[in-house]
This record gives structure tokens, sequence and C-alpha cells, in this order.
């Protein structure tokens, strides 16, 4: 498995997290896709229990348990949890980070860094909400010892890969040197807000569109390039776009933001389409990110008075929905988002709910619910 994700002699092309543990699984239980699947639907059966524990902690019972519902019913959830895809434990960890965080202390803030350099592994764009989360703690809340132990805990599970990165290719590289060809991806001149392949390559198979890229660099540049240099070329190149067609790149930006908040699950290595045909039980579930991402929103704004204590869970939205947005935008990789929008939409329908029942202040409901729906 892990020969799929880097080139011999250079750093890692693909994360390398998922793969190493998959080839971990089979050299332990046997080569079986079945076995390996079902391992993963029970731990992905613990996603929505430590959502029900964070929006519970965070927001009340009632809203923890209805996160944990909306979670658990969540067809997208449960089509890409029945394939080997990263999707699974980025929302382990994040959320398991997440819920640690919800019960501060030392030793859990150090867990929360674990399991997010967890994450991480898996796909790094996690490192920018690590990083803002422990600048605010250190310099807002005056809380350095938490930040500190926050990204020991990241350190701690990152040092390997970046020892070998540097050990293979002489370079430092901390988890995957693919960061400038994917932001390529998504601003060029042709691109579109989702992902591409690009032209100079033949197919979309990590170790082949890894070669060329490389290649593709190689040739432009006149020279033998590196990993990392053929990454800053690429990220030269889309900046280069940039500043040559500022109004188009602004027109690309709306546009992957409408790609981003719309309800259609955009395909990747997986679509999502195909992946219902074999899912009766998606199928049936009328949940979709349209109202999942209206409940989220409207209790974004009920909480809009106290944001400071929901700070964890507002950066890890603001992260990924940028990184989304400034990359590129697929289903897979909106997936992260899911469980923090359910943990707010918890709270908004446990509100709304009091509200309907007479148990509770209509005040600020139809302003939230209207936001929430004006957004899709």
């Amino acid at each position: 498995a892990s020969g799929a994700v880097t080139l011999k002699g250079q750093p890692y092309f693909m994360s390398p997290g998922y793969p190493t543990a998959l080839e971990g699984f089979y050299r332990i239980a046997g080569v079986s896709v079945n076995r390996a699947l079902l391992a993963q639907a029970v731990v992905g059966a613990l996603v929505p229990l430590l959502v029900m524990g964070w929006a519970g902690r965070a927001f009340g019972a009632g809203a923890g348990r209805a996160a944990g519902v909306l979670t658990a019913c969540y067809p997208p959830l449960i089509v890409y949890d029945g394939a080997l895809l990263t999707a699974l434990p980025i929302n382990l960890f994040n959320m398991a980070a997440l819920a640690l965080l919800a019960w501060p202390g030392y030793a859990t803030t150090l867990a929360a860094g674990l399991c997010l350099g967890a994450s991480a592994l898996c796909r790094p764009n996690v490192l920018l909400w690590a990083a803002a989360l422990g600048g605010w703690w250190i310099v807002a809340r005056h809380r350095a010892t938490s930040g500190l132990l926050l990204w020991l805990g990241i350190i701690g599970l990152l040092l390997p890969v970046a020892l070998r990165n540097h050990r293979e290719a002489g370079q430092l590289t901390i988890t995957v040197a693919s960061g400038g060809m994917n932001f390529w991806t998504g601003n060029h001149a042709g691109a579109n807000g989702t992902y591409q392949g690009a032209p100079f390559v033949d197919t979309q198979e990590p170790g082949e569109e890894a070669a060329g890229f490389l290649d593709e660099a190689t040739r432009r540049l006149g020279r033998t390039v590196t990993s990392a240099e053929a990454s800053s070329f690429w990220m030269g190149e889309s900046w280069r776009w940039i500043r040559s067609d500022p109004a188009g790149w602004i027109r690309l930006l709306a546009r992957k933001t409408y790609l981003f908040w719309r309800s259609r699950e955009l395909p990747g290595n997986l679509s999502y389409d195909f992946g219902l045909e074999f899912s009766p039980l998606a199928r049936a579930i009328p949940l979709n990110f349209a109202f999942l991402g209206a409940m989220g929103v409207a209790g974004l704004w009920l909480v809009r008075r106290s944001w400071r204590d929901h700070m964890p869970a507002l950066l890890c939205l603001a992260v990924y929905a940028a990184t989304n947005i400034g990359f590129f935008t697929l289903a897979q990789y909106r997936l992260p988002v899911v469980p923090v929008l359910a943990g707010f939409g918890g709270l908004a329908l446990v509100r709304l709910w009091g509200a309907v029942r007479g148990r509770g202040p209509w005040a600020g409901l139809p302003v939230a619910l209207g936001l929430g729906l004006l957004s899709f």
C-alpha cells in the first residue's frame, strides 16, 4: 500500500497515513477487502458517538443526541465509510480531537494533538486548523502551555514521516510534497473549481500523477527538479496566473464557494451517485448537505454571542471551507465539515423543537433558519 503514495528517492506525494494503516491491517488480518470494510464499519460507528460527546458538552445533552443522529444518518458518510478511502479516519481523528478538547486539561490537549497529527497523516490541511487553534490559545487566551502541548502531540506523530522524507530525498518535507501541484490543479486558467486531471498526466494513479507533474516541471524549467522544487514551481505558476488575471481568479473563487455550499456531492476517485447504488440505506434517507448546512448555519447564528467558547469547532469549519475553496472542491474533501455542522445543527434542531412546543423562546430562530436556508 505504501508504494502507491511515493516515488523512489522522493518524499511522499500522497498522504501515507491511511495506506500504511491498511497495509498493517492486511499483514495482521490477511489481505481481504471485506474484512477491512467490516473493521472500518466498526470504527466508523465511533464518529457519531464522538460528535454526540463533543456537542453534548458544548450545547447540552439534547443537542448532542440530535447531532449524533444527524451524523449517523447522513447518507454521504454512510457511502464513504463503505469505501477504502481517507474520509473515515479524518473524521474519526478530527472528532476525537474536538471531543477531547471539550474537557480541558493538559492530558486531553496532548491527546488531541496526537489525534490531529494522525489526521494530518491522512490529509495535511488539518495542520492549518492546529496552527490557528494553538495560536489563538497562545495570543488571545494566554494559554501558551495548551497551545504548545497541542503542537507537541502533532510533532510527535509527524516527525518520523519528516525524517523518512529527509532520508529519502535529502529535503525537509513534513508530510507530502504535493501542495503546489494541488494548488495549481484548482487555480489555473482552465480550472473549473473541481478536480481535473492535468493534461500532461496520462492517469490519476498517484505514482503516475507524481511523475507527470515532476516531468513537466523538469521540461518547463529545463533542468532536473526535486519534488519540493516541483511543488514550488507549480505554486508559482498558479500565482503568476492569479496576478495576470485577478478578476478571473475572483470569479473562480466565487464558483468554488458556490460548489462547496451547494447540495450536490461532487465526484472524486469515488462518485457518490455510484456509491448510492450499493447502499439502499443511504438511498432511503432524505437528508442532504442543503438541510445539514442550513441547520448548521442556524446553529452558528445561535452561538454568535458565545463564539469564543466554540473556537476549536469554528476554526475547524473555517479551515476546511477555506482549503476547499482555495484549492478545489470534492465531496470527499468536504466531509470533514459535516460532523461539525451536525453539532451546530443539533443545537438548532433542539431550539426549534423547544420553540414549537412552547418550551423555549422564538427569538432569533426565524432569523437563524432564514440565514441557513438562504445559504443554500
